[in-house]
């Protein structure tokens, strides 16, 4: 109902130079009897939240036979005459306009008024067809997005417990007014303005008729448009007495639709990934319905390790966090979003991002999405040294001892796929390991899985001794992971020294051994 729109709908809505004839059910006192009331077989019982009603019928509460609700027309009050619309099928249409928040409507029912005079409170009504406009009818730009002008559509009318009549015939009931209902919808509307365009059948020559609304005190109640030629061209709906605009009553009945909007987030990455790779993440935003998501925004904050380089969805980036901005999405549209980021950093890359909307969003447990990498791995600082229990001083041969090799991973990240070699003299032979090692000639090998910063680990070699003199053993470490510090990958170990043993000369051997020394310096000399 639209009041301030009647005027520009009064120019647009006359088709050619000549207004449409309206047929309406005007008051007269003359004409008007009275017919005994009856119990109605059937109430009218509204079902479901009503989303929409298009304005008051009843404005005499309880002053009706039977103790019921009145729709008065105001004849002494106001000067207006008319009970009601002719609303004819095949012959008359009738039409009124409502607006769709934003969020949608799922519109179950719609409930129409009408009476055919001189009917019982049992309910005459047949039929009734039904279209929903996008426009005002048969306007330029309006096309019919629901139903036909043909379609009995009609699911149940029963008695609304209302009377029709006038100011001066109170207690009237001769006009039960009835509520048709259009049920079993299920339509999803959108935002936006939207027009019902009606008409009904029932078993009597009266009518139907449908009444306007009613308010008290007022004489324009709406904009709602009629038509006598099966559609083709309306005009406004005015009484016949004050000849003001009017408009019809109608309720719509629903649920403010749910709106499952999801995002789905994954990655583009080169394998293995290093400091500068690319990466693109591609964010893909979907609504589930039934209903139309309004609002609706997807946030990434990106992680630490990651740099921001552009997206393809014009979204908003204030450090660390992308905004992407989408609007509305209607009910099973999506959309998507490519976001180009470079690595700066070592470590996993976890990244998520989530959706939102205005809509009710029953199911929040898809909002979010995040992709993991395993990023740039954390490079380990692995070291090894190399002691020994072999007895200091002359080693002899057959004799066994202990190199001990320690590793240690000063991280920050852990090392992963460790090899230790030993390298020994071939003055000792391998006896047995601590670890495991296996030996081949004189190299001697063992591996470990992984080493964690900040560990360590220790095997013990066994040798022995199967030549005299000094003995040098080597060890070196490598890793899979990446080690920018090799200097302390490598310890090297020198054991075993066996001096030679000086023999015990007495007085005339020392004595030869002084003039020996002294005749070759002579020789020397005279040389």
């Amino acid at each position: 109902m639209k009041l301030n729109a009647f005027a520009a709908c009064a120019a647009l809505l006359i088709s050619g130079s000549v207004a449409i004839a309206q047929n309406s059910e005007e008051f007269d006192p003359a004409a008007e009897t009275s017919t005994e009331f009856a119990a109605p077989t059937s109430i009218y019982k509204p079902t479901g939240t009503v989303l929409y009603d298009n304005g008051p019928l009843v404005n005499s509460p309880g002053t009706g036979s039977g103790g019921l609700d009145e729709s008065l027309v105001q004849n002494n009050t106001l000067g207006m005459t008319t009970l009601g619309i002719r609303n004819l099928q095949g012959t008359d249409r009738l039409a009124d306009d409502f607006t769709v928040p934003a969020g949608g409507w799922l519109v179950n029912q719609i409930d129409f008024f009408g009476y055919q005079t001189g009917s019982p409170t049992t309910s005459t009504f047949t039929g009734l067809t039904l279209q929903i406009w996008d426009g005002p009818p048969q306007q330029p730009g309006s096309s019919v997005i629901f139903g036909d002008p043909t379609t009995n559509v009609l699911t149940n009318s029963a008695f609304f417990q209302v009377w029709r009549a006038a100011e001066s015939t109170s207690g009237d009931t001769a006009r039960p007014i009835m509520a048709n209902t259009v049920g079993g919808l299920s339509l999803n509307l959108a935002a936006g303005t939207y027009w019902l365009d009606w008409s009904a059948s029932g078993t009597l020559g009266s009518g139907p008729w449908a009444p306007p609304i009613t308010i008290n005190g007022q004489t324009s109640t709406g904009n709602a448009l009629v038509s006598s030629d099966v559609g083709v061209t309306y005009a406004p709906w005015e009484d016949g007495g004050t000849l003001t605009p009017q408009g019809a009553p109608f309720i719509i009945s629903g649920t403010l639709p749910n709106a499952d909007v999801s995002v789905v987030k994954t990655a583009a990455a080169p394998t293995p990934l290093v400091v500068g790779s690319n990466i693109t993440y591609t964010l893909a935003a979907n609504n589930a319905g039934p209903g139309q998501a309004d609002n609706v925004v997807v946030t990434d904050p990106l992680p630490a390790n990651v740099t921001y380089v552009s997206n393809t969805c014009g979204a908003a980036f204030a450090a660390p966090t992308l905004t992407w901005t989408i609007g509305t999405l209607a009910s099973g549209a999506g959309a998507t979003c490519d976001v180009a980021v470079q690595v700066n950093n070592f470590g996993p890359i976890d990244n998520t991002a989530t959706i939102a909307t205005t809509s009710t969003d029953p199911m929040p447990g898809n909002n979010t999405s995040t992709s993991s990498l395993g990023g740039v791995p954390f490079p380990a600082d692995v070291s090894v040294t190399l002691a020994s229990d072999a007895p200091v001083g002359a080693i002899g041969v057959g004799t066994q001892f202990n190199y001990t090799v320690v590793g240690s991973n000063a991280g920050p990240g852990a090392a992963a796929d460790l090899l230790f070699t030993l390298t020994l003299s071939n003055k000792v032979s391998f006896v047995s390991s601590s670890c495991g090692a296996v030996a081949a000639g004189n190299s001697v090998t063992w591996t470990v899985a992984s080493l964690a910063s900040g560990a360590s680990t220790s095997c013990a070699i066994t040798v022995a001794v199967v030549a005299p003199g000094d003995l040098l053993a080597t060890v070196n470490v490598t890793t899979s992971t990446d080690d920018p510090n090799l200097v302390n990958n490598v310890a090297e170990l020198v054991v075993g020294f066996v001096a030679t043993q000086v023999p015990t000369l007495g007085n005339f051997a020392l004595l030869l051994l002084v003039l020996l020394m002294a005749g070759a310096t002579v020789v020397v000399i005279r040389r």
